[in-house]
């Protein structure tokens, strides 16, 4: 499906991939990269977004640059 895809469109499908732990060892982010390794052979174009430079909830203004 992804070689029918690149083959129409000339570009591969983007995906972006998030996980809510910030724990250093957890299933979420273990499944993330997971999913990612598998996508990635598939054909797509995978990114993972991480969340560690985001502030905890309610911890700062919502006018926060990284918010």
């Amino acid at each position: 499906m992804a070689e029918a895809d690149l083959a129409k469109t000339r570009t591969r499908l983007r995906v972006l991939i998030l996980y809510g732990s910030l724990r250093k060892r957890s299933y979420s982010k273990l499944i993330a990269f997971e999913a990612a390794c598998i996508l990635y052979r598939l054909g797509c174009d995978v990114r993972i977004f991480n969340p560690s430079s985001l502030p905890i909830r309610d911890s700062v203004e919502a006018l926060h640059p990284s918010v």
